[in-house]
C-alpha cells in the first residue's frame, strides 16, 4: 500500500514538470488520477483518495464522476463542507450520476450549517426513496428522517445558545494533526490525550498512512500548559496507544487495547513510573467491544461503554461497581432513558458523582454525535432524561470526550470548529454561565419528534400557501397512476387503493379509458395518503402521496409505477432489527410484506437467511443468527404460512457486505435477507 500511496506523488510531480508541454493530455491524465483514488477510496485511506479526485476534477473540470468521488471522500473528512461544491458540480453535469446524489449534497449543505438547503435536499430524496422498488427503502427513509429531525434541532440550537466562552488550547497542546480523548486532573495541573503527530513513540506510519496513535501529556506551570510530550514505555507500545479515562487523583489511567475484541486496561503510577498495562480485574471485559469508561472519584464505580449482547444497540453505557476482593462486579445497563438504538460514547461522571456527561447520536442532536448530561436520581444506574449541552458546545461534526474540572467550572472535549489548528483540536469551556436548553420547551417544539418529521418535511417542500391554512376550502383532487411492467414497459392491470394514514379510509382506483387507474378524493387540511399497487407476480408498490389543499397542490396528480416481476433467485434484505442476543424482532414491517407476497403468490417458495458481524465467538454468532432467521420463519407460519414453503438458515459472519472493522459495516453485517427461491 505505501508503494501506491508514494506513485501519485512522483505521478503530481512529473504532473508539474511537464504540464505545459502535456496540457493536451489533460484529459487521460484526469481519468488516471480518477483511477488511482478509486484504487486508494476505503475508510482508511480516504484522505490520500481525496487528493487523486480533486486532482482529477483540476484537470478536467467537466469529469461528473470525478467530481462526485471528491465529494464522497470529503464527506468522510473533517472538513465534510467541503464536498458541497463538487457534489453540485456532478449533479449539475450528470442528475443521476449516483442514486443518493440528493441525499449526498444534504449533507454537505448540513454540515455546512445550511440547514434549509440541506432539508430540501433530504425532502427531495425522501420522495424519490417513496418511489423506488428498493426493498430497503423503508430503513433509508427512517435514517432519512433522522437527518431532517438533526437539521431542525439544530435551527433551534443555534437560534438559542448557552452562554459559554470556549478556546482552542495553545500550540503546546494542538497540532496540524488529530488531537483528541482529553482526560483532566481534578486540580486541572496534568492534561493527558491522544494525538497522532510526528514525534511519537513509532515513526511509521498506519495503514491509513497516518502517525500511530500516541498518548501525550502536559503540566500545568506559569499559568499556561507546557509542551506535550509523548509518555514512553509501557503507556505506549509500538501500535496504537490511547487514553480512556482517568482517576480524580491522575495516579491511575484507563487505556485502550484491541485485543479480545476491544478491551480496557489500566495503568498505575507507583514510585514515579506507570506499571505495564494490564485488563480490567472483574466482569467489565468480554469478547465483544469496551472502548471508554470514567471512574468516580472515589474509585468504587465504573462507567463504561460496549456492544456486548443485551444492549439497545450500538454502544451503550454500562456500570459497574468494585467488590471487597478488588474486581468489578456484574455490569447493569444504564436503560433506554440513556442509551438508544444507536451509539453512546465516551462517558464521564462528575467529580460529585451526580452528572454523566456522554456523546450519543441517538438523542436528539445536531448532527454525528452531540455531547449530553444526565443528573443522577438514585442508585448509581439511575438518571434522569438526558439534556444536550447545547451549541456552540455541539455542533454538526463530532463532539466527543467531554471531561470536567474537580470543581466542575470547566471542560475539555475535543471537537472540529472553524478554530481548529488542524484536524480535531482540544477545547477549554469555561461552565459557569452554563445553563441547560430545555428544547422541548422553545417556540419550535412541534418539530421535536422524528414521528412528526416526515409530516412537517413533506409540508414545508411545497410553495407558501397564499391564505392562511385556516381559509383552505375543500377540494377534489385527482391521483392518476399509470402502471407498468419494469421490464417491458408494458401498461399493466393491477389492484390499486389509497389509503388515508389519518382515518384509514380506503379508496379503490378504477381503470380510465387510457389505461391510467384514477383516485378521486376531497381534501382541506394537510393528509398524508399511502398508495398501494399490487398484482400477482410482481413486488407490492407502496408510496406516500402528502398533500395539503388547493393552494399548495395541482388538482390532478400524475404518477408512473413500474412494477418489478418475481424472479427465482431474488434476494432482498429485510430490514428486520433485533436487540443484542435477543432473537425478538423490534420491527415487523418487512416481515409482513413478506407475508403478503407468501399469501399473494401461493407457489412461492423462499429462504430467510439470518447474519452478525465478526464480534464475538464464531460459533455463538452461528447459532444467534440462525434463532433469529427461526424467529422470522415462525412468525411467517403463525400467520398462515405453510412451514414447508420456507427455509431458515443462520449464516452467521459468513457473506459480510461491509468492512467488519468500521461500526458503519460492522452494521451493514448484522442483517436478515429472503431469497425467492421459486415462484
Amino acid at each position: 500500500m505505501k508503494a501506491l500511496y508514494w506513485f501519485p506523488a512522483s505521478f503530481l510531480l512529473w504532473i508539474s514538470i511537464f504540464l505545459p508541454a502535456k496540457a493536451q493530455d489533460s484529459l487521460a491524465i484526469a481519468r488516471e488520477m480518477y483511477s488511482m483514488g478509486m484504487e486508494l477510496f476505503d475508510f482508511t485511506t480516504r484522505k490520500q483518495a481525496r487528493d487523486m479526485f480533486v486532482q482529477a476534477t483540476e484537470f478536467n473540470p467537466k469529469f461528473a464522476r470525478a467530481h462526485l468521488m471528491a465529494g464522497k471522500a470529503t464527506l468522510l473528512t473533517v472538513n465534510k463542507e467541503e464536498a458541497l461544491p463538487y457534489l453540485l458540480t456532478a449533479y449539475k453535469l450528470e442528475p443521476q450520476i449516483d442514486e443518493e446524489i440528493l441525499f449526498l449534497i444534504g449533507q454537505a449543505y448540513q454540515y455546512g450549517e445550511q440547514f434549509d438547503d440541506a432539508i430540501t435536499y433530504y425532502q427531495a430524496y425522501r420522495r424519490q426513496l417513496a418511489r423506488s422498488l428498493s426493498f430497503d427503502k423503508s430503513r433509508k427513509i427512517y435514517d432519512l428522517d433522522w437527518k431532517i429531525f438533526e437539521c431542525r434541532n439544530a435551527k433551534i440550537y443555534l437560534a438559542n445558545p448557552v452562554d459559554v466562552d470556549i478556546i482552542n488550547l495553545s500550540d503546546n497542546i494542538n497540532t496540524e494533526y488529530p488531537e483528541y480523548a482529553p482526560l483532566i486532573t481534578a486540580d486541572e495541573k496534568k492534561l493527558i490525550f491522544t494525538s497522532r503527530r510526528p514525534d511519537n513513540t513509532n515513526p511509521n506510519l498506519a495503514e491509513d498512512f497516518e502517525y500511530y496513535e500516541d498518548v501525550y501529556v502536559s503540566e500545568f506551570a506559569n499559568g499556561q500548559w507546557q509542551p506535550a510530550t509523548p509518555f514512553g514505555s509501557p503507556i505506549n507500545g509500538d501500535y496504537h496507544n490511547s487514553d480512556i479515562g482517568l482517576s480524580a487523583d491522575g495516579r491511575t489511567i484507563y487505556l485502550y487495547t484491541d485485543e479480545n475484541g476491544g478491551d480496557i486496561v489500566q495503568s498505575v503510577l507507583e514510585d514515579g513510573k506507570w506499571s505495564t498495562p494490564k485488563p480490567l480485574k472483574g466482569l467489565v471485559n468480554t469478547p465483544y467491544l469496551e472502548n471508554s469508561a470514567t471512574i468516580t472519584s472515589d474509585g468504587r464505580t465504573i462507567y463504561f461503554t460496549s456492544n456486548k449482547p443485551g444492549g439497545y444497540g450500538g454502544t451503550d453505557i454500562y456500570v459497574a461497581q468494585l467488590d471487597e476482593n478488588g474486581r468489578w462486579g456484574k455490569p447493569v445497563n444504564l436503560g433506554e432513558t440513556i442509551n438508544t438504538e444507536r451509539d453512546e460514547e465516551a462517558p464521564f461522571i462528575s467529580h460529585s458523582g451526580q452528572h454523566l456527561y456522554f456523546s450519543s447520536n441517538g438523542h436528539a442532536g445536531m448532527g454525528d454525535l452531540d455531547i449530553y448530561v444526565a443528573s443522577r436520581t438514585g442508585s448509581v444506574s439511575a438518571f434522569a432524561r438526558p439534556v444536550n449541552l447545547g451549541y456552540p458546545i455541539n455542533s454538526v461534526e463530532n463532539d466527543v470526550f467531554f471531561v470536567l474540572s474537580g470543581d466542575e467550572k470547566s471542560a475539555y472535549y475535543s471537537s472540529v470548529k472553524s478554530t481548529s489548528k488542524g484536524e480535531q483540536d482540544i477545547y477549554k469551556i469555561n461552565m459557569e454561565r452554563w445553563r441547560p436548553i430545555n428544547i422541548d420547551s422553545l417556540a419550535a417544539n412541534e418539530v421535536i419528534t422524528i414521528a412528526e418529521v416526515a409530516k412537517i418535511a413533506a409540508e414545508e417542500s411545497q410553495p407558501a400557501p397564499a391564505t392562511s391554512p385556516g381559509s383552505l376550502t375543500e377540494v377534489e383532487i385527482s391521483l392518476l397512476l399509470t402502471i407498468l411492467d419494469a421490464q417491458s414497459l408494458d401498461t399493466l392491470e393491477a389492484a390499486v387503493a389509497l389509503i388515508n394514514q389519518e382515518n384509514q379510509t380506503v379508496l379503490g382506483g378504477t381503470r380510465n379509458e387510457q389505461g391510467a387507474y384514477e383516485v378521486t378524493f376531497t381534501n382541506k387540511d394537510y393528509v398524508t395518503y399511502k398508495v398501494k399497487i399490487n398484482k400477482e407476480g410482481y413486488f407490492p408498490y407502496e408510496s406516500m402521496v402528502h398533500v395539503i389543499g388547493h393552494e399548495r397542490r395541482k388538482n390532478v396528480l400524475h404518477e408512473t409505477v413500474a412494477l418489478q416481476p418475481i424472479k427465482d433467485a431474488y434476494t432482498g434484505i429485510m430490514n428486520v432489527y433485533f436487540g443484542h442476543n435477543s432473537a425478538r424482532p423490534n420491527t415487523y414491517e418487512d416481515i409482513d410484506y413478506l407475508e403478503f407476497l407468501l399469501k399473494n403468490n401461493p407457489g412461492m417458495t423462499v429462504e430467510i437467511g439470518g447474519y452478525t458481524d465478526n464480534t464475538g465467538p464464531v460459533e455463538y454468532n452461528k447459532l444467534l443468527s440462525q434463532r433469529r432467521a427461526d424467529a422470522i420463519k415462525d412468525h411467517l407460519v403463525a400467520k398462515g404460512i405453510n412451514a414447508s414453503r420456507i427455509k431458515a438458515v443462520g449464516y452467521g459472519v459468513e457473506n459480510p457486505i461491509g468492512d467488519n472493522n468500521t461500526r458503519v459495516g460492522r452494521r451493514l453485517n448484522r442483517r436478515t435477507e429472503f431469497k425467492i427461491l421459486q415462484h
